[in-house]
């Protein structure tokens, strides 16, 4: 009989660091990776279509809708069909409606980033727990089970001074009060966010051409490098080493 498989889901698995982490963790021997998406099925002609037709039955895309409570309940259905637990859950969807100031933020922009960095990681875990659970009933010996979100450092309360105001970094510092809650109330499970570096994505280069700054100027690095740094730590985390703790990609702790 075959040994079971780790089981992961990355959520934003279609582009970006989610990408680069499905990517990744596609390489691993014994390993299963849920990508979730938005769109589904992805496109033959995308990246997560090619990379999963090469893989089928390494990468499984799964629809996953930011905050819908059907569709992460319906993920949960799924892999619980399959497999019965999953072992690790990394958080990776998200948004950002640009800079501003507390006199202009609109309604609107709060409660955009809010619903996919903040609400959508509660409902993913809501819906998740139990099989990250199972994973530790399985075997209460073993690693345990990991819920992972990607936060940002524009979330720390402790130097927020030194960016500017944006919805973004108010919804990452509600990610990071609900990501310390989930490791304090569920002993069983290392709960912890994640700052990923300053990436080369879209969304990354989006970010600082407001500030008039380029990511290549400030020590940029590329997805598949912040992909592989957080994996590193996430394959070390313990729950006394890692649980309820902000950290970077290279492991750096960091203040709330």
């Amino acid at each position: 009989m075959s040994a079971q498989p780790t089981i992961y889901l990355v959520t934003g698995g279609g582009r970006g660091i989610g990408f680069s982490l499905v990517q990744a963790l596609s390489t691993r021997p014994n390993t299963v990776v849920y990508a979730g998406v938005r769109s589904f099925p992805p496109g033959a002609d995308s990246d997560l279509g090619r990379l999963a037709a090469q893989s089928p039955t390494v990468v499984l895309p799964i629809k996953l809708t930011s905050g819908s409570i059907e569709d992460n309940h319906a993920a949960a259905a799924a892999i619980k069909g399959k497999f019965g637990m999953l072992h690790c859950v990394i958080a990776c969807a998200g948004v950002s409606s640009g800079l501003s100031s507390v006199l202009s933020a609109t309604p609107s922009q709060m409660r955009s980033d809010f619903e996919t960095n903040s609400i959508s990681p509660l409902v993913l875990f809501q819906a998740l727990a139990p099989l990250l659970l199972a994973t530790h009933a399985a075997s209460p010996g073993s690693a345990s089970p990991k819920f992972v979100a990607i936060s940002s450092q524009r979330g720390q309360i402790t130097d927020c001074m030194a960016y500017t105001f944006d919805s973004y970094g108010c919804s990452k510092a509600a990610l990071n009060y609900l990501i310390k809650k989930m490791d304090v109330e569920h002993p069983q499970i290392i709960s912890f966010p994640i700052h990923p570096g300053s990436v080369k994505t879209e969304m990354g280069h989006a970010g600082v051409a407001a500030l008039s700054v380029k990511l290549e100027d400030i020590g940029g690095i590329s997805a598949e490098e912040s992909a592989a740094g957080i994996l590193s730590v996430i394959d070390k985390a313990t729950k006394e080493s890692q649980g309820g703790r902000f950290c970077t990609w290279e492991g750096e702790q960091l203040p709330f």
